[in-house]
């Protein structure tokens, strides 16, 4: 629980605090502090109801099957709501991603919004587009 901290900024974090799965995994949080810790989803410090996990006593562990229709959750302790980390969910393993993926990824997970010129990479045609093509396969014709 808790380990990384930002002295300067008076910031604690989850460690790690940053959690990329897929979805249906199960991430175990560990309490290897002295005190109890909460897991809870939020939105802007406002509880989703997603996880609401503890509390897990010092020397505890708790797990949880993430298998939501969301790409990100953002949980803090509620103990200590100075102490946060977040969950990446994909539907493929990171290597299968394509690079305009790997994009919206890092932008959903640090609230990027796309610069000018290149809003085109997160529109819903765009998306609508990727996805049609998901399960197309190559004409056998057109490989050497």
């Amino acid at each position: 629980m808790p380990k990384f901290q930002d002295p300067i900024n008076n910031l604690k974090y989850f460690d790690p605090r940053f959690i990329l799965i897929r979805r249906g995994e199960t991430i175990e949080w560990i309490n290897d502090d002295r005190e109890n810790h909460t897991i809870l989803s939020h939105t802007f410090g406002q509880p989703t109801g997603l996880l609401r996990i503890g509390p897990i006593a010092p020397g505890e562990t708790q797990s949880r099957q993430i298998n939501y229709g969301v790409s990100k959750i953002d949980y803090l302790c509620s103990i200590h709501p100075e102490e946060r980390g977040t969950i990446e969910i994909l539907e493929k393993d990171v290597d299968d991603l394509t690079i305009t993926e790997r994009y919206r990824m890092l932008s959903n997970t640090f609230n990027i919004k796309p610069p000018p010129g290149m809003e085109h990479l997160d529109s819903p045609g765009r998306r609508a587009g990727e996805e049609a093509l998901t399960d197309i396969e190559e004409p056998k014709s057109l490989v050497k």
